[in-house]
């Protein structure tokens, strides 16, 4: 199967314990319009925003165990960003208080969240229309806050002291949110030089990913254009907006998960083949799912675009595809 590795390492000094991939079936659904965020509920069962295709079809869908597909919300904004040729509605999401709150980006610089109660929700429901759904703008803030012109908020992630932090991939900064609905700004992501001979000179270091581990906040950047390989960073942050590098080296970050052992785990989205190079862009089926604080091991190459990864019981991951509209379930042991 191309892409697929096999891996046994022992020695490794951040990771003692052998770490193998083993994947008999790795497609566990297929069929989604541009999947982008996903997270698990203590069912097991995995809700997930699909961007759609750009005709105000976006929606949240919940994947059973058993790999079935059942339409919770639908009818979201949906349109293609011209820039990228992309889908652009619904992004990532959390569980909170039996509520599931998504991020939406307009495409076009606005965001908000949405809030869906599931507190009486039963598998097979009809989907509720996103017309219905509790809305709140979170673009408008940030743009305020430090004169952006553009916001596209993108990951989101539940923090401490009951507040939620979402990173915004546009403003390139964090921005929390606290019980009582008040926003304010956490910080600010600053760019990197550019390595390479094309480009500015300066590159921004795009927020992409965010997770608590229960002391301290981990980032993850993917760099503007051109994209250079081994330049992004996954970042550390305080509660107070402290932000420092944690790890780097990495090709463009686009989502962050820990292991059942507390490994970072992360996935690169693809490589970039800059101009005047023959077949310039992002190559397909070159991304990563990596795991481990030094020295990163390869659980798996070859994916397509993956925008996010969740660790599950078992060893298993899930790690979505966003242009083949697919999610893969990849079995692991020792991670």
């Amino acid at each position: 199967m191309p892409g697929l590795i096999f891996i046994l390492i022992s020695g490794c000094l951040d990771n003692p314990a052998p770490v193998r991939t083993v994947i008999n079936n790795p497609e566990f659904v297929t069929g989604l319009n541009a999947p982008i965020g996903m997270v698990l509920d203590n069912k097991q069962n995995l809700w997930v925003t699909e961007s759609g295709t750009g005709n105000n079809d976006s929606q949240l869908t919940l994947i059973t165990p058993a790999g079935k597909k059942h339409v919770v919300a639908n009818g979201f904004p949906s349109m293609i960003r011209v820039q990228e040729n992309i889908p652009v509605g619904l992004h990532h999401l959390i569980i909170k208080d039996n509520k599931v709150i998504m991020i939406h980006s307009s495409g076009d610089g606005d965001g908000s969240l949405y809030t869906l109660d599931i507190s009486h929700y039963k598998i097979g429901d009809p989907p509720v229309n996103a017309s219905s759904l509790e809305k709140k703008d979170i673009s408008t803030f940030i743009k305020n806050e430090i004169q952006a012109e553009y916001s596209n908020p993108y990951d989101i992630v539940s923090g401490p002291n009951e507040e939620i932090y979402i990173v915004d991939a546009g403003a390139n900064a964090i921005i929390k949110i606290d019980k009582s609905g008040k926003q304010s700004l956490v910080a600010e992501i600053e760019g990197i030089q550019n390595p390479a001979e094309v480009g500015p000179g300066k590159l921004e270091s795009v927020p992409t990913g965010i997770i608590w581990d229960g002391e301290k906040f981990l980032i993850t950047t993917l760099n503007g254009f051109p994209f250079p390989q081994g330049y992004a960073r996954v970042l550390q942050m305080d509660v107070d907006g402290n932000v420092k590098n944690y790890k780097g080296g990495y090709n463009s970050l686009t989502g962050i998960t820990l292991s059942p052992s507390k490994r970072l785990v992360v996935i690169e989205y693809a490589r970039f083949v800059p101009p005047p190079q023959s077949q310039p862009g992002w190559q397909a089926n070159t991304g990563r799912l990596l795991i481990g604080d030094g020295d990163p091991i390869v659980l798996m190459d070859g994916l397509n675009t993956p925008t996010a990864v969740v660790s599950s019981v078992g060893g298993f991951y899930y790690v979505n595809s966003f242009h083949d509209g697919k999610i893969l379930r990849i079995k692991t042991i020792g991670t």
